[in-house]
């Protein structure tokens, strides 16, 4: 529950659900496996990227099959209003899984549990860093800019 109820801040955030999808179309949820996420947004950068850690102990990271080309889908509800949080919103977004990492695995319980940690960003940073283009441009800086956006990263003619 938040802890400052109206206020913007980091605790009047509620994680309703988090599903992976790999590139078979098989989704899993991992709500129940999910231990911290923080969403970043930059005055110098256009896109969203972030970062969770999630413990395993139920071999999910197996059942998913990472191959790298995964999306990860974040619900959660915004700055809540009231206790129930009816009159909050609510943010569903896509990312795309660009790095997961290992952690510790403890196998002193009885299950063995892995913590793994996973970066993500907006599916148009992935697609931006990850497209080459090769081929010789010519006029003003904006112009080449504008060119690449529209035509190779199909950004639309919104400001």
């Amino acid at each position: 529950m938040a802890q400052s109820i109206g206020l913007n801040s980091p605790n009047s955030y509620r994680l309703i659900s988090v599903v992976i999808s790999n590139n078979e179309g098989n989704q899993v949820d991992i709500s129940n496996l999910v231990d911290s996420f923080q969403i970043t947004e930059s005055i110098y950068q256009m896109f969203l990227t972030g970062s969770m850690t999630f413990a395993d102990s139920t071999n999910t990271f197996n059942k998913i099959g990472f191959t790298g080309q995964e999306y990860i889908r974040l619900h959660f509800s915004g700055p809540q209003k009231e206790e129930d949080d009816s009159d909050g919103s609510h943010i569903n977004q896509v990312f795309r899984i660009i790095n997961i990492n290992s952690y510790i695995r403890d196998t002193q319980q009885d299950l063995a549990k892995t913590i793994y940690g996973v970066k993500f960003c907006s599916p148009l940073l992935y697609e931006s860093i990850t497209q080459r283009v090769n081929k010789h441009f010519g006029g003003k800086n904006g112009q080449i800019i504008d060119e690449i956006t529209k035509k190779y990263l199909n950004f639309g003619d919104e400001p």
